[in-house]
C-alpha cells in the first residue's frame, strides 16, 4: 500500500531533503532533528536494512514538512512537527500490524531556505555538541539575529533584550526557570555567532537573582544561538 500524508500547502520540492529506508516489525518513530536521525522501537524486532541520506538538514524553524510513503503496506504518521516548543523536532510513527516485517521507503521534503543552527559550535570549542546531555544541564536556549551590542536580562523563566531593536527573531526556550539558590553555578555556550558572547552579572541575592548576559556582534549583524546552564 502507498500511503501519502501531506503536511501544509505549499511544502513541495523537486527532491527530499531525507530518504529512510528499513525492513519494519509492528512498530517504530524516527526521531529527525537537524542532521540526525534516531529510530526508537516501539513493539516487535529491531529494524533490519536500515538506511538513510540526508540531502540538507531539518532547519530550526517551523514550516510544512511533507512525507511520501514510496513503499509499505502498513500506516505512516507524522507524529510531532517542527516547532519551538519540541527543539524543531520531527517524529514519524510506522505502524506494520501485518504478520512478519514489512519493507517501508519514506521520502521527506521541507523547505530549505530557513537557516539551521544545530550542528554548530562556538569557534575553538572543537567538541560535538550532545542535545541529551545539554538537556539535562541547559536551563536556556537563546537565538536572535543582533545588530550591535544587547544585553540579556534572565529572571524566572523570562528574558529581556534592551535594546529591543538591537536584535529580532528573539527566541527564548527555557527547559527550566532560573530560580533563587545561593552559589549556584552559572555558564555559558555559544553555539553560532561570529561576535563575542560573555556574562556581565551571575545571579546573586544582591541582584535578586538575575543573570545577565551580552551579546556584541562586530559587524552589520549576524544570528547567535547562545545555550545558558545552570
Amino acid at each position: 500500500m502507498i500511503f501519502c500524508l501531506m503536511g501544509e500547502a505549499g511544502a513541495t520540492a523537486a527532491a527530499p531533503q531525507l530518504v529512510w529506508q528499513g525492513d519494519v516489525d509492528q512498530v517504530v518513530v524516527l526521531s529527525i532533528q537537524a542532521k540526525r536521525l534516531k529510530v526508537e522501537v516501539r513493539s516487535g524486532a529491531p529494524i533490519l536494512n536500515p538506511s538513510f541520506h540526508f540531502a540538507a538538514p531539518l532547519p530550526d524553524s517551523r514550516q510544512p514538512v511533507r512525507l511520501e510513503v514510496i513503499e509499505g503496506r502498513g500506516h505512516v504518521e507524522i507524529l510531532q512537527r517542527p516547532t519551538l516548543e519540541n527543539d524543531y523536532r520531527l517524529s514519524i510513527r510506522i505502524e506494520d500490524p501485518q504478520d512478519g516485517i514489512g519493507h517501508y521507503s519514506l521520502a521527506i521534503y521541507w523547505d530549505t531556505g530557513h537557516a539551521s543552527f544545530h550542528g554548530f559550535e562556538s569557534p575553538g570549542r572543537g567538541r560535538t555538541p550532545d542535545p541529551s546531555r545539554d538537556a539535562v544541564r541547559r536551563g536556556l536556549r537563546w537565538s536572535a539575529r543582533v545588530h550591535g551590542t544587547v544585553l540579556v536580562t534572565v529572571e524566572g523563566s523570562r528574558a529581556a533584550v534592551e535594546p529591543a531593536t538591537g536584535a529580532d527573531h528573539v527566541r527564548a526556550r527555557f527547559d527550566r526557570p532560573l530560580t533563587p539558590q545561593p552559589d549556584r553555578a552559572v555558564s555559558i555556550e555559544k553555539r553560532h555567532g561570529r561576535g563575542e558572547v560573555r556574562v556581565l552579572a551571575y545571579p546573586t541575592r544582591a541582584n535578586n537573582y538575575r543573570l545577565v548576559f551580552e551579546v556584541a556582534d562586530p559587524g552589520a549583524g549576524d544570528s547567535y544561538v547562545v545555550d545558558v546552564l545552570w
